[in-house]
């Protein structure tokens, strides 16, 4: 890996403003920070109105409105959908569909099986738990 390169996809939405801690809205407008510590990007959130309050030593920034989707997201869910993922009992694109969901929630993430055409190794990032999965037939890889 190339020194100063991205080693890591961007954080998902945190949920909370970093400089007031208030709880951020769907449709609240927002400055997004990247800045690296310990050899990590990490995501600071805050509300437009509060960004110039930010840490001076930010490596990237942006600005977007917060999307339903944080709202949304509970533990409970991605648990469900996780035992969707791991159980060998479900039909295998009920099992693609649910770890699709949870690799846009940046839950899990997929791997080729090397030399087995259509498999894939599905690892949840916050319980470590691995499933092989079959590709559908449709042609969608990831």
């Amino acid at each position: 890996m190339v020194p100063g390169t991205l080693s890591s996809q961007i954080p998902a939405c945190t949920g909370i403003c970093a400089v007031s801690g208030q709880r951020l809205e769907p449709g609240d407008a927002i400055t997004v920070a990247l800045i690296r510590r310990n050899g990590q990007l990490e995501r600071l959130d805050a509300l437009k109105s509060v960004a110039n309050q930010l840490p001076s030593d930010i490596w990237a920034s942006w600005q977007t409105v917060v999307a339903d989707e944080v709202q949304e997201k509970s533990g409970g869910q991605d648990t469900d959908l996780l035992s969707l993922v791991n159980s060998e009992e479900t039909p295998p694109e009920v099992r693609w569909d649910a770890c699709q969901r949870l690799i846009r929630r940046r839950k899990m993430v997929l791997a080729r099986v090397p030399k087995e055409s259509g498999m894939w190794l599905a690892r949840s990032l916050e319980t470590g738990q691995e499933s092989i999965l079959r590709a559908p037939l449709n042609g969608s890889s990831s």
